[in-house]
């Protein structure tokens, strides 16, 4: 041991209980890693540390130990030799002994318990030594929380881990855990507490062993923790109600020894006052009721129903607050399972009803109901009104619960119940005669429905859990009373949904029976095939009743949506014997035909509006319905669309086909997936409309702008769900529709001569030809575009300038900055095939298409015609396009535009300053500079290169991008702009550049402001009094003060830069907070002042009385929001004095 004395060093550092604990840790770590390393062995440490394990001091006696303790945690997964480990185990359980030593004792003989096999474990008889000690020497509640925490983890390691062994110590072991956690206090020894007991009755299941004798002492410990009261606080992470109201659940249910005690406190809790008592009363018996079986539950059916009887009445009478609704809910939910264990393991064909259902439905108020319903049948007491009786609306809830529980359950209710609302079944199955006079009295309406519901839930449960071999699935005979009712039922249904009912309830009642009927799976259903069609016809034909209020109509749709999606998500459902194979009638085939004939028919614009809606809710997540719909309404599109423009009719057809398309465009194609089959039917529609518009090129083609817009979202909508090959070809499809001669003899050629603005005779008539194809090209995959590049370019960009209309120009220019953004070259830069590359395709758009037009006005010296301004504003708008499509993909001309933009602010402020106006308008009258219409796009072309558009230059568009290409151009661009802003002194002039600053803000993360935050703060702060001279700038405005509260709630970098500029933020802000043109800017600004609070007090302070006074003001304001604003920054304010 030639280095012995620095480790020896260490023991002797962490025993000293004086020294600081960083260093003992320090020496434990060092010591921990010479024995991993086996540079000391674990005798060698024994030996030299002997003389603290055995010292007569407590403190040091303790301290050795506890060395020990932990580094045998930290050799958990080293090998050690049996003898060591029995050395180790016995000096252990000899410890435990130690009150002076029993922590360090404890954490020695849980890692000694942990360990493996593959490392050397302990053996048996070692673990009857240790938990010998433990158990006679060790009186756990009398510990602190550490150590009786401490005490059951030991516990735990006995009974999970050495289970076996620990079992031969029997009586001995269950009292001890007994005695440990009676009393226990703290939530975190609790939850071990309910795992040990749970273990327990695992490792001792014999009728006649220590946990069956001593269930009454361990079900008195645990019910003082029912129900469980532990509240945590809000922001606590750790152990929560649920948690320990789940655990001790669970040891409940584990055992049906628990039940005499359990049902008698369950029972007891249901008289509470207590809500949460009675809510857990509720959960526990019901689930414990399911665990411990008819036997052990049997006793206590009788006083369980009269308990939740008399809950259940109560909870139905009058309105309930949140929680007595759950209550309820549970009141239910326990009375449908304790109705399932009353009929555990008994089945239909021995006539055995469960005793609980037996009570049910021979209890005098059960009779007394079913008595009523069947004599308001024998004296055909139609609906007059539906009772409001808390005991009627109850007891048709218990029988629905009952009827959900089982099968026998509910083939017991529904032979019961159907016996007195329909007395001969099987006649009225049989001839039409009964089945006109058949009623159902408004006494048994609501019992009729939670029956039915009951029996559909349990159809379905049965439907996705049990095994398709059951006896349930293949018998089916817990359905015959409904199968035998069925005729009747639905009968009496329709007369409520679509007869003569005059209330809404009622008619809302018979969808609602409709509904049920209709939507049981179909390997469960009571229905026939003829009875379905029935039902989803009757449906359909109360969601078209003109005369049904909206109420009614929305439920006939949710009725048939339900059996829509219950289709689709069962269509793979399959048996050997399916009681009912599924044809052709379903909502696919039954319901949407109708729909679509409906269609047709309609005469007005309402009407047609509700079944577009439907048919699109009907599609929206079932691609065959929308296969369907949309060969059905692309039809209707084509055959009538081309003759409406020929004839230019503003009739309903007209109306109509715009309807359509605005549902296509917005509310089924959308939901289309890529590669389906519903995206070639999208395909076919927008193919059919080329073919159609196509055919009308020979003469002259006007579509009314309410027809050409959701025209072209249709057409770019479609191409975005569509594959590479259907692009292709609805692109060449509109190509060959744009190159056909006209009537006027002009041909589109291939080869486009410049960029000039193509005249009115070769473009009139075709214009939309030009934007549909423009609404192709933005949603395009790159791979798409071929040799037609350049020709589209060409074509995009004269008429991104031509005299038309601007949502033709403006679909232009994002087709043609579209076309830049996915212009394919290889890495060196090459065009793959093209006509030209990508830098040259920049030199067409921009150097001979739109540049010229902004040069003119840049010539101008601040006065130029009404015509170049208007040009030079498209083109700006294209220019600023294209500079975001560079930009995305990172190529360098995007600063060449930038720069172009800048030129444009600095030519405004130049005729600001010298007092000029702009332009010369169409009257010749002249407006002022802070108007420029130039100016205002070239301020805007800084948010359009940063903002996001949903439309073009996306990822849904497949455009090309690269990450953080907004952050790389703000970053770009601040310096310009403030130095531009340096140069211009006149404060008025640098206007133009704070318009331009707060636009590229609008698009901006924080993370990009922040990390230039030294020279956007003062930015900020300047803009912030410049805007607020110019009423206009109130967008503007607001933004800055966004970004402004951006750098004050950010606490890593914002917050220390505001923190040197408040003065300058509350002079500038004070005079927002009366600012006129806007209630946000006031609202913001006010904001903004309570958020300087949280800046250092030290900043703060000085400026309070001044900020004090301008709230003051704000009290008064006109508006409600902002006088509430100035109240809770009043109260901030006034809070700081204390500090």
């Amino acid at each position: 041991m030639a280095g012995s004395s620095s480790w020896i060093a260490h023991i002797d550092s962490f025993v000293d209980a004086d020294g600081p604990e960083t260093k003992q840790a320090a020496s434990r770590d060092v010591i921990s890693k010479l024995l991993l390393n086996e540079t000391i062995t674990l005798q060698q440490l024994v030996v030299v540390a002997g003389k603290y394990l055995t010292s007569s001091d407590n403190t040091i006696r303790a301290r050795g130990l506890l060395l020990l303790a932990e580094l045998l945690h930290d050799l958990a997964e080293k090998p050690l030799e049996d003898s060591a480990i029995h050395s180790l185990a016995t000096f252990f359980s000899d410890r435990l002994k130690d009150w002076h030593s029993l922590r360090p004792a404890l954490i020695g003989s849980i890692a000694l318990l942990k360990r493996q096999k593959r490392v050397g474990a302990v053996q048996s008889e070692d673990v009857k030594a240790i938990g010998k000690s433990f158990v006679d020497e060790v009186e756990v509640q009398a510990l602190s929380q550490r150590d009786r925490m401490l005490s059951l983890e030991l516990y735990e390691c006995l009974l999970f881990l050495h289970g076996s062994s620990i079992k031969e110590m029997g009586f001995d072991v269950v009292v001890g855990i007994i005695a440990a956690i009676d009393g226990e206090k703290d939530p975190r020894n609790i939850l071990i507490a309910f795992r040990l007991v749970e273990q327990l009755i695992a490792l001792f299941p014999e009728p006649d062993g220590p946990v069956k004798e001593n269930a009454k002492s361990i079900f008195d410990i645990l019910s003082s923790y029912f129900p469980i009261t532990y509240n945590p606080p809000q922001a606590h992470r750790g152990i929560t109600r649920e948690d320990l109201s789940s655990a001790l659940l669970k040891v409940f249910c584990a055992t049906s020894w628990f039940a005499p005690f359990c049902f008698t406190e369950f029972l007891e809790k249901l008289s509470s006052t207590l809500q949460s008592a009675k809510l857990d009363a509720l959960r526990y018996m019901g689930h414990c009721a399911l665990s411990f079986g008819p036997e052990a539950v049997s006793m206590f059916f009788g006083d369980i129903w009269i308990s939740l009887k008399s809950e259940m009445f109560r909870l139905e009478d009058g309105i309930l607050d949140p929680k007595d609704v759950q209550i309820r809910e549970e009141a239910y939910s326990c009375f449908t399972h304790c109705v399932e264990v009353s009929h555990k393991d008994r089945i239909i064909k021995d006539q055995a009803m469960g005793e609980l259902l037996k009570l049910v439905l021979e209890d005098l108020d059960m009779v007394y109901f079913l008595g009523q319903v069947k004599m308001d049948v024998e004296q055909r007491n139609g609906i007059d009104y539906l009772s409001a009786d808390s005991k009627v609306k109850a007891l048709g809830r218990i029988l629905g619960a009952a009827a959900r529980a089982s099968t026998a359950a509910c083939y017991f209710v529904t032979k019961t119940y159907f016996s007195y609302l329909i007395p001969s079944v099987g006649s009225a199955a049989e001839s039409s005669g009964p089945l006109v006079e058949a009623i159902i009295p408004a006494t048994g309406l609501r019992a009729t429905l939670q029956i039915l519901e009951g029996a559909n839930r349990l159809a379905h449960s049965l439907a996705d859990d049990c095994n398709r071999s059951s006896d349930d699935l293949t018998s089916r005979r817990w359905l015959e009373p409904i199968t035998e009712a069925a005729p009747v039922l639905i009968k009496c249904f329709i007369q409520f949904a679509v007869g003569g009912a005059t209330k809404m309830e009622f008619s809302t009642a018979g969808v609602a029976g409709l509904q049920t009927l209709a939507t049981f799976p179909a390997v469960l259903s009571p229905v026939s095939e003829e009875q379905l069609e029935t039902v989803l016809t009757s449906l359909t034909v109360s969601f078209l009743d003109k005369s049904r209020g909206s109420d009614v109509k929305d439920q006939a749709l949710g009725a048939i949506l339900t059996a829509s999606n219950l289709e689709e998500r069962t269509s793979n459902f399959s048996v050997d014997e399916p009681p009912r194979k599924r044809g052709k009638v379903d909502v696919l085939h039954t319901v949407i035909p109708k729909l679509l004939g409906a269609v047709q028919e309609s005469q007005s614009a309402e009407p047609l509006k509700s079944l577009l809606h439907a048919l699109a809710a009907l599609s929206k997540h079932r691609e065959a319905v929308r296969l369907i719909v949309l060969q059905a309404l692309g039809d209707d599109i084509s055959s009538k669309l081309g003759r409406k423009l020929v004839s230019g009719d503003r009739d309903f057809e007209l109306e109509k086909i715009l309807l359509i398309l605005r549902s296509l465009g917005g509310e089924i194609i959308p939901f289309c997936e890529v590669g389906s089959i519903d995206q070639m039917a999208a395909c076919d529609v927008v193919m059919d409309v080329w073919r159609t518009l196509g055919s009308l090129c020979d003469g002259l083609v006007y579509i009314p702008i309410d027809i050409f817009l959701p025209l072209m979202t249709l057409v770019r909508v479609t191409v975005q769900k569509c594959t590479e090959k259907l692009q292709s070809m609805i692109l060449a499809e509109g190509l060959r529709v744009l190159k056909r001669k006209s009537s006027s003899g002009h041909m589109m050629t291939n080869e486009p001569n410049g960029c000039e603005a193509p005249s009115a005779e070769a473009v009139e008539g075709r214009e939309w030809c030009v934007a549909l194809i423009a609404s192709v090209v933005v949603g395009l995959l790159p791979s798409v575009l071929s040799a037609e590049k350049e020709y589209l370019l060409r074509l995009f960009v004269s008429t991104s300038i031509a005299d038309l209309e601007p949502v033709i120009t403006d679909v232009a220019a994002q087709a043609a900055a579209s076309l830049l953004n996915k212009w394919q070259e290889d890495k060196l830069g090459r065009n793959q095939g093209d006509i030209c590359t990508l830098d040259e395709a920049v030199v067409i758009a921009v150097e001979e298409g739109w540049l010229p037009r902004v040069e003119k006005v840049l010539a101008g010296n601040g006065s130029y015609p009404e015509s170049v301004e208007k040009l030079a504003v498209r083109s700006v708008y294209a220019l600023a396009l294209t500079g975001k499509a560079l930009a995305m993909r990172g190529h360098s001309r995007v600063s060449e535009i930038a720069g172009l933009m800048l030129r444009l602010l600095q030519s405004q402020t130049t005729a600001f300053k010298r007092g000029k106006p702009n332009i010369l308008d169409s009257e010749g009258k002249l407006e002022e500079a802070s108007q420029s219409a130039v100016g205002k796009i070239a301020v805007e072309s800084f948010g359009i290169i940063v903002k996001d558009h949903s439309t073009f230059l996306s990822k849904s568009q497949n455009a090309t991008v690269k990450p953080l290409y907004k952050q790389r151009f703000f970053t770009s661009m601040l310096s310009p702009l403030v130095e531009a802003v340096r140069v211009v002194g006149n404060q008025p002039s640098r206007i133009w550049f704070h318009r331009a600053f707060a636009s590229l803000l609008s698009g901006t993360s924080l993370v990009a402001a922040l990390t230039e935050a030294q020279k956007v703060f003062p930015f900020i702060l300047e803009g912030l009094s410049t805007l607020c001279l110019y009423p206009e700038d109130s967008d503007y405005l607001l933004q800055m003060l966004l970004a402004l509260s951006s750098f004050l709630v950010d606490e890593n970098r914002g917050r220390s830069i505001a923190a040197e500029y408040v003065q300058s933020m509350v002079t500038r802000l004070i005079p927002l907070v009366q600012y006129k043109s806007s209630m946000v800017v006031r609202e913001s600004a006010l904001q903004c002042l309570a958020a300087i609070v949280g800046l250092p007090f030290t900043r703060v302070f000085p400026v309070k009385s001044q900020v004090m006074k301008a709230i003051t003001a704000a009290l008064d304001d006109k508006k409600r929001l902002v006088r509430g604003e100035a109240v809770r920054c009043r109260q901030v304010w006034s809070a700081i004095s204390s500090k």
